[in-house]
């Protein structure tokens, strides 16, 4: 089966797929699941991975021909679906590997702080501390167990950037760079 890839479907319906919510939520529970490593073997179908995944087949090929829809996966004869160059990006270690991050954007204590957007370019006020009561930091802190895919975010992120770079870079808050620094 072929299906329109992204760059293929009117601009309304790219939007629409922009704006959505359920498209991050897609992508990051296939990120969650690991569905990226358990086809980094070949193409496979639903039936075929719901039970090493413990999912549910028939929910699991709608995630990924939506996932196909997103242009992540290609979907084969056999209802089999294979990766495509962008959703290799989702395997765990992979060079550029996206996971770690939308680990980190998918959990309920990123997507709380998300809802503060609005509330952030208004106030110019970062929209974490606003849903947290806390700056990311501070959080972190008393949360440890959050902490471990910011880090592996970062790591990703900057793996390949000298540590130079790093320091000098304007973009980062001071605060944020000295702890990555520190980190490093």
């Amino acid at each position: 089966m072929t299906a329109n890839t992204p760059e293929q479907l009117p601009p309304h319906i790219q939007l629409i797929q922009m704006g959505a919510a359920a498209t991050s939520r897609t992508v990051c529970v296939a990120a969650k699941l690991g569905l990226a490593d358990q086809l980094a073997s070949g193409p496979k179908s639903a039936s075929e991975l719901a039970g090493p995944m413990q999912v549910h087949a028939p929910s699991l090929h709608r995630l990924m021909r939506t996932l196909a829809s997103l242009g992540i996966l290609t979907e084969q004869s056999a209802q089999r679906f294979a990766l495509t160059t962008l959703g290799e990006a989702l395997k765990t270690g992979a060079p550029g590997s996206a996971r770690s991050s939308l680990l980190v954007f998918g959990s309920a204590w990123q997507r709380g702080a998300w809802d503060y957007m609005e509330y952030s370019v208004q106030t110019g006020k970062p929209g974490f501390d606003k849903a947290h009561g806390m700056p990311f930091f501070e959080y972190l802190a008393h949360h440890p167990e959050q902490g471990i895919h910011p880090a592996k975010t970062a790591a990703d992120l900057l793996r390949d950037l000298p540590r130079d770079v790093i320091v000098s870079c304007s973009v980062i808050d001071e605060e944020v760079r000295n702890r990555f620094v520190a980190f490093f």
